[in-house]
């Protein structure tokens, strides 16, 4: 007898990403009424931002992909080390994987000016989960740019191209400069938005067999 992989034919499933959304908007309004804990629902919009998108490849892969019955043959053992190593995937583990379902690049269904910010945005997140601290160090008062290494450099080049940062504004203060505030939070979720738009418009709707796929992102974001 053949061993079986997967044996449950009735079972349920959730995926928490479509929960997300209407949370997010709900934090928004939260944060609109001055409350005290603004910083932590920034921070939580963040990181929210980056599960939204992990949560709908995750949905998208798993489901593209399939699932082996059995172990029988080579292509069914490959298609288990796919799912083995989609169940563990980070975002560059994500990319790979889709290249390998789809044919083609992430990248390839978005803007180079969105795909600039969600690495970012995971740059951003990985260092916000990890419990760095983000340090700017100012050594003079008089000093507009402050002295800063590695990732952090990044974070706060490209913070300063969006005009997230701007050291030239009157209103700017050497050692008030946060990389998570109203505006940043704002504009990565705007941007993890962008993304699974372009995912769903140029290839969900133009798959035969993403329907159950669809329908998540509809229910996510409450579309009729």
């Amino acid at each position: 007898m053949e061993e079986l992989y997967d044996e449950y034919d009735n079972s349920t499933s959730h995926n928490a990403w479509w929960t997300l959304p209407d949370f997010i908007e709900w934090l928004k309004k939260q944060r609109n009424r001055k409350n005290k804990q603004t910083y932590s629902i920034n921070l939580t919009i963040i990181l929210h931002s980056a599960c939204i998108i992990e949560g709908f490849l995750y949905e998208m892969l798993s489901f593209e992909s399939g699932t082996p019955t059995y172990k029988k043959d080579i292509s069914d053992r490959l298609l288990i080390d796919l799912n083995m190593r989609l169940e563990n995937a980070s975002w560059l583990v994500y990319q790979d994987i889709f290249k390998i379902v789809f044919g083609k690049r992430i990248i390839d269904y978005t803007t180079n000016q969105n795909w600039k910010a969600l690495t970012m945005l995971f740059v951003l997140r990985n260092m916000l989960t990890h419990g760095k601290t983000l340090e700017l160090k100012f050594y003079d008062k008089k000093q507009f740019e402050p002295v800063i290494t590695g990732k952090y450099s990044t974070i706060y080049t490209y913070f300063k191209e969006i005009k997230l940062i701007d050291t030239r504004s009157k209103d700017f203060t050497p050692g008030g400069i946060d990389f998570v505030n109203e505006d940043s939070a704002d504009f990565f979720y705007k941007e993890a938005k962008f993304l699974m738009e372009q995912l769903y418009k140029k290839l969900i709707l133009k798959s035969n067999w993403l329907g159950p796929v669809e329908e998540s992102y509809k229910n996510a974001f409450n579309l009729d």
